[in-house]
């Protein structure tokens, strides 16, 4: 029987103008890479973030949550972050979408669990990251405008294989389909993907992102459903 896909989709409603109505949806979709490479990933990116976070991680995975709770967390027990971080732990032991997509919610509840996860975490953990590892280390390209990664990054190379998908701005999600003629707005994203090339995936997704926030919570939550178990 062939291993089903482990997906999960996310809307980041962000704010475009003066009014609460005036936002732009962003949607994106991720699955979790195939069991080899997720071993694997989960091996490099546990080293660099280090064995305390990743205890801090599987601590919250499978010991400190109960799949079958209620989603809310008491708020006398917990901060209201620590609240939002044990509910997407809940979210990921359950099988359910990460961040749910509530009809109306925003962006600032959407972004503010998966920030609450990093929180979360960091303070678990208690310890320095191997930044050049996790992030990679940019350079300059003589003479013109473009850069090199001189130092492989794993986080991007988590985001590929992950194959991030970008479903454009409309109310509704349109992925891209990979076949001739496509021009959804993530075709060109998909195209990278199918490349290959993890220097020419990192350029179209930072054509695609609104700023290092937006990326930042989009690697919180790859990193996330790297780690979950189905």
């Amino acid at each position: 029987m062939a291993r089903p896909y482990i997906e999960d989709q996310i809307c980041l409603s962000m704010r475009v103008g003066p009014s609460p109505e005036d936002v732009e949806r962003r949607w994106w979709k991720i699955e979790q890479p195939r069991p080899s490479i997720a071993l694997a990933l989960r091996a490099r990116i546990g080293s660099a973030l280090g064995p305390a976070t990743v205890d801090a991680v599987m601590r919250s995975l499978y010991a400190v949550i109960d799949p079958d709770a209620e989603d809310d967390v008491a708020a006398d027990t917990v901060t209201v972050g620590e609240a939002a971080a044990l509910q997407v732990f809940r979210r990921a032991r359950s099988g359910k979408s990460l961040v749910a997509l509530a009809e109306g919610e925003t962006m600032d509840i959407a972004a503010g669990r998966l920030l609450a996860i990093a929180s979360f975490v960091a303070r678990a953990a208690g310890q320095r990251l191997d930044a050049a590892l996790l992030l990679g280390e940019h350079e300059r390209v003589a003479d013109n405008l473009e850069y090199r990664w001189a130092k492989p990054s794993l986080l991007h190379r988590l985001l590929l294989d992950s194959g991030l998908r970008f479903g454009g701005s409309a109310k509704a999600p349109r992925y891209p389909s990979g076949r001739p003629g496509d021009d959804s707005p993530g075709a060109a994203l998909f195209a990278a993907w199918n490349g290959g090339s993890v220097t020419t995936f990192v350029r179209e997704v930072d054509v695609l992102v609104s700023g290092p926030d937006e990326l930042l919570l989009l690697t919180v939550w790859a990193l996330l459903h790297l780690w979950r178990p189905f």
